[in-house]
């Protein structure tokens, strides 16, 4: 019975170890589907690792992104920008490749961001250009 249990044990830790995305989860119950599905509003944005770019903040007082994603595969994006009237609204679709999210807007334009956490509160997501990777850190 010992082994049983041992073996077990040893199973679970395999595959709490053998997690998707570089930051987790290790194991969850939903889909990532189900877990993508929902409100984002942005928390944190760095370009290499910092929070400022030439001493401005890389998210400013004010600022407000939210991504809206639907289960179907389409998306909604709304970007507010501090002296702005209004909040801009873009709809988008969206798929899963391998560890990247690909989302695509009306005109074609296509962003492939590499899923770095997708938990049921957490999304990040890096974006690479060149040499510089910016991450979008989101919460549900």
């Amino acid at each position: 019975m010992k082994k049983v249990f041992l073996f077990m044990g040893s199973g679970l830790l395999v595959l709490a170890s053998c997690g998707r995305y570089e930051e987790g989860p290790g194991f969850s119950l939903r889909s990532k589907k189900g877990r993508l599905a929902g409100d984002w509003k942005i928390k944190e944005i760095t370009v290499n690792g910092a929070t400022t770019i030439a001493g401005e903040p890389t998210l400013p007082s004010g600022y407000d992104l939210r991504l809206i994603f639907e289960k179907d595969g389409s998306g909604t994006m709304k970007e507010f920008y501090p002296g702005d009237s209004a909040m801009e609204t873009a709809g988008f679709t969206w798929e899963f490749k391998d560890d990247s999210l690909i989302m695509k807007d009306s005109d074609g334009y296509r962003d492939a961001m590499r899923i770095v956490r997708l938990t049921n509160k957490d999304l990040w997501l890096d974006y690479t250009y060149q040499s510089e990777v910016t991450q979008y850190k989101f919460e549900f």
